[in-house]
């Protein structure tokens, strides 16, 4: 049995942060005086990274986006995606604790001289008692 277990669920301030960054982004483009060519470039990759961010980080969508953060009374993080894969991560020391959010980074434990770091996790404090049980065991 873990001793934190957060199911992480559709976070609707993580989509307004999302879409007030990409909404100033995309009329700072627009703005800035630059050949029309580039600024529709720089539009649809706004538009395209808003998209994929909102689907990964605040809908929960994707199949490798995370479902799962579990810590083991042994202090053993592990994480699980929506199509139930599981990953034993190492916990990076740029990771961030607030009352309000927490943000995971983290990196598989490999020998291999190149490998994708794994997405962070972004967890809002819906569960404030689990919440507050993750950043005190970080």
């Amino acid at each position: 049995m873990p001793a934190i277990d957060i199911l992480l669920q559709p976070s609707r301030l993580m989509l307004g942060v999302l879409l007030l960054i990409s909404t100033l982004a995309y009329v700072s483009v627009i703005i800035v005086a630059i050949p029309l060519s580039i600024k529709l470039c720089l539009l649809a990759m706004i538009v395209f990274s808003t998209v994929y961010f909102v689907l990964r980080d605040a809908l929960y969508t994707f199949p490798w986006a995370w479902q799962r953060v579990e810590v083991s009374s042994a202090g053993v993080l592990r994480l699980t995606n929506q199509q139930g894969q599981q990953w034993k991560p190492v916990l990076l020391p740029s990771s961030l604790f607030h009352p309000w959010v927490v943000i995971l980074n983290t990196k598989e434990p490999s020998n291999k001289w190149f490998h994708l770091p794994l997405p962070p996790v972004l967890i809002f404090p819906f569960a404030k008692q689990q919440h507050r049980q993750l950043r005190t065991w970080m």
